[in-house]
């Protein structure tokens, strides 16, 4: 019978726990529901009304005019962006009269050019810059 009454305690203070915790949600749920009536709220509207009235305008285009002008777009602007690195000097140079424009890094992809010399059989080390 004691163990019973001992179990049967356990649940009940587990059930207060359980009650003041649901207690604190809703309490945190109400607090956190926006309304009208809300102090801030109600601040935002009477300076928007304001603002408003001021200017003789009723239209949604003033009130935004009126909100980006108080408060700006929210958009970050930025200066033009610097050059993160410096243009890298070419590695290879096709040999051929009239191409020797055709350079390459040597990052990234190989060009076609020389691709099609190495499946013509012709080593890639032929193109190297010295």
């Amino acid at each position: 019978m004691a163990n019973i009454d001992t179990k049967m305690k356990k649940i009940q203070q587990k059930l207060a726990q359980m009650q003041a915790e649901l207690l604190a949600l809703e309490n945190q749920k109400k607090a956190s529901q926006v309304s009208k009536d809300t102090p801030w709220v109600a601040d935002i509207i009477d300076f928007i009304q304001t603002s408003l009235d001021e200017n003789n305008q009723k239209s949604p285009a003033a009130l935004m005019k009126v909100l980006v002008g108080e408060f700006g777009t929210g958009k970050i602007t930025r200066g033009p962006r610097e050059k993160s690195s410096k243009p890298v000097t070419p590695k290879y140079r096709d040999t051929a009269p009239g191409n020797e424009s055709n350079v390459w890094s040597g990052r990234g992809l190989p060009p076609l050019w020389l691709k099609r010399y190495e499946a013509a059989g012709r080593s890639r080390d032929e193109f190297l810059i010295r």
